[in-house]
């Protein structure tokens, strides 16, 4: 009884933690396009080697409205809680050429904690079409990089992804949003582990004095 008991709870709280670290890991917020976009707008995905050799991907979100192109550089697996940089190109769609004397924002968000966060680099200028930023991931997760780019006669909007991969020293980093969950899993179990101890001790106590 004391065994069936043990296990039930066991199953209980493994269940119980992969819901709790499952819903940290957030998915693409922005996921409805309709179909009028999907013919202006087409974004694709390649693989390369940055200037220090370490392996990049780059995105390319292309605007047929406005004939401009803007290309995404990042990581392919950017590390939690360590500078990330992210660059950015905006071409002319005829010529290739980059698009100059240009002002940008961009916005990164992401629901991988459970709610929704945000942060914005505003006042972004550039003269050569071309600009970077370095942001501190928090967590592991989906993010989403929205980019407004504004000329003296338009302006086009871009949406990007970064995927940040589960780190084993994310577990040990009380800023992590996997951290204090892991604590509870592992103090309950602990705390489960120790109540059977004790019923067992105690049952045995029972078959001597009888």
């Amino acid at each position: 009884m004391i065994l069936r008991y043990a296990i039930f709870l066991i199953i209980t709280l493994i269940v119980t933690s992969i819901g709790i670290v499952n819903s940290s890991s957030g998915n693409n917020i922005f996921t409805s396009v309709s179909h009028r976009s999907m013919l202006i707008f087409a974004q694709t995905t390649s693989l390369s080697n940055d200037e220090n050799n370490n392996q990049a991907q780059q995105q390319q979100w292309v605007d047929k409205v406005n004939n401009m192109r803007i290309l995404f550089i990042s990581p392919v697996s950017p590390m939690i809680d360590s500078t990330t940089q992210m660059k950015f190109e905006v071409q002319n769609l005829t010529t290739n050429e980059n698009i100059k004397d240009l002002a940008a924002r961009v916005t990164i968000a992401t629901n991988s904690s459970g709610q929704l966060r945000t942060f914005k680099y505003t006042n972004i200028s550039s003269t050569n079409g071309s600009f970077a930023i370095s942001y501190l991931f928090p967590d592991s997760g989906t993010y989403q990089i929205l980019t407004r780019i504004d000329l003296k006669d338009r302006s086009s909007l871009a949406s990007f992804n970064v995927d940040v991969p589960f780190q084993a020293t994310n577990i040990l980093n009380p800023s992590s949003s996997t951290f204090y969950p892991m604590v509870i899993t592992v103090a309950l179990f602990g705390s489960i582990l120790v109540g059977i101890g004790i019923l067992v001790m105690r049952k045995r106590k029972k078959k001597r004095k009888s």
